[in-house]
């Protein structure tokens, strides 16, 4: 019956010890994806913010207003999420 207790006793230690490994493993890697994720957004808004101002340098008057009240409120649509 001590045999069964300790194997038992020595099964639960060595799984919990995987358990572990794996669940530090799996946040390293989600870690490692939201990151490279994160920088694909950022350089994205780079991007975009970047064809805003050629769009607004490249428009007068009426049409530039219109066009930077809309991003304005897309902004803070975005800002919400």
């Amino acid at each position: 019956m001590k045999a069964v207790i300790n194997c038992r006793a020595c099964f639960f230690s060595e799984t919990s010890a995987l358990s572990g490994d794996n669940v530090e493993k799996a946040a390293a890697m989600d870690s490692e994806v939201l990151s490279i994720e994160v920088s694909k957004l950022s350089k994205g808004i780079a991007h975009i913010a970047e064809v805003v101002q050629l769009i607004e340098t490249s428009m007068s008057g009426d049409h530039k207003q219109k066009f930077t009240e809309s991003m304005l409120k897309f902004m803070r649509m975005r800002r919400r999420f």
